[in-house]
């Protein structure tokens, strides 16, 4: 990777590499800067990768519908650390790493198909996980555990993900 740049810079990059596509140059950009972004968006392999992720960006997955998530440029690590930072040190669950990565931020939904049928699918199996707690010893079922450890909410994403793959 010869480019490293903050995720801000990404939206700039892509609206000057438009500018140049169209045999222009910004107005405000180091000519150095600007000279050596031509060279890599010149080069045969940059062009190469472009055209395959735009490709796979555009793909419909077998009729599943485009690939939708909503990390922008921040890998799913880098939010499970963000998730772990606000939930003061402590791990999150797949699910809960899922569901912020693909959650559109305005809407609240879940825009992939695919992702928001994994999710509905995992909580549908937590909820009857739950309710087949044994009630406490006095009939009340607040005795029943509420929460389901990480670990098994981590294999049930698992399971269902793997499945999901199988019938792809």
């Amino acid at each position: 990777q010869e480019f490293t740049w903050e995720f801000g810079l990404t939206e700039t990059i892509n609206a000057w590499k438009t500018v140049w596509q169209k045999n222009k140059r910004p107005q405000y950009i180091n000519g150095t800067v600007w000279e050596q972004l031509i060279v890599h968006w010149e080069k045969n392999d940059t062009a190469a990768t472009s055209r395959k992720n735009f490709n796979n960006r555009k793909s419909d997955r077998g009729g599943k519908g485009m690939y939708v998530h909503n990390l922008s440029a921040c890998s799913m690590s880098s939010m499970e650390d963000q998730l772990i930072e606000a939930n003061d040190g402590n791990p999150v669950d797949r699910l809960q790493l899922i569901k912020e990565a693909y959650t559109n931020k305005k809407t609240g939904q879940i825009q992939d198909a695919v992702i928001r049928s994994v999710v509905d699918l995992v909580e549908t199996q937590k909820e009857a996980l739950l309710s087949s707690q044994p009630l406490s010893d006095d009939g009340d079922s607040t005795g029943a555990s509420t929460n389901l450890s990480l670990l098994q909410i981590n294999e049930m994403v698992e399971k269902v993900v793997l499945k999901g793959k199988k019938d792809v």
